[in-house]
């Protein structure tokens, strides 16, 4: 595995046991931001895009293939395929788009992370 220099951060390309090359970005914060996949003939020319909001929540996917790579998630093209997705003040999903199936809607409780405890056992505590 080799690591070398990108724009943002680093890049690392990887070779599979099956002799396929995949070279893959990430950002100054650690987070994947590119993924460069190879067509037929082996060449690295296939784009996917990834977009993160300020809480580190991935907010689009573009798989771009070989358009060309836009600013963000919100230039319209019909030559990508855009996956996005929502989330709420906990970060917890709410919504993800995708090309295949649509939108999917997430439904979270609001108090999930609540627990509660038996109570001590009749007779378990005295006081003396």
């Amino acid at each position: 595995m080799a690591t070398v220099a990108c724009a943002a951060g680093a890049c690392t390309t990887v070779t599979d046991q099956a002799g396929k090359v995949r070279k893959s970005e990430t950002d100054a914060l650690g987070r994947l931001i590119r993924v460069w996949e190879p067509n037929a003939a082996g060449s690295l020319v296939n784009l996917t895009r990834y977009f993160y909001d300020t809480l580190d929540n991935l907010t689009c996917v573009l798989q771009l293939g070989t358009a060309a790579e836009p600013a963000n998630c919100n230039s319209p093209s019909t030559t990508y395929r855009p996956r996005t997705f929502t989330y709420n003040s906990l970060a917890q999903l709410l919504t993800a788009v995708n090309p295949e199936s649509g939108t999917i809607s997430y439904t979270s409780l609001c108090c999930a992370r609540a627990r509660s405890r038996p109570g001590p056992k009749p007779g378990a505590y005295r006081r003396q």
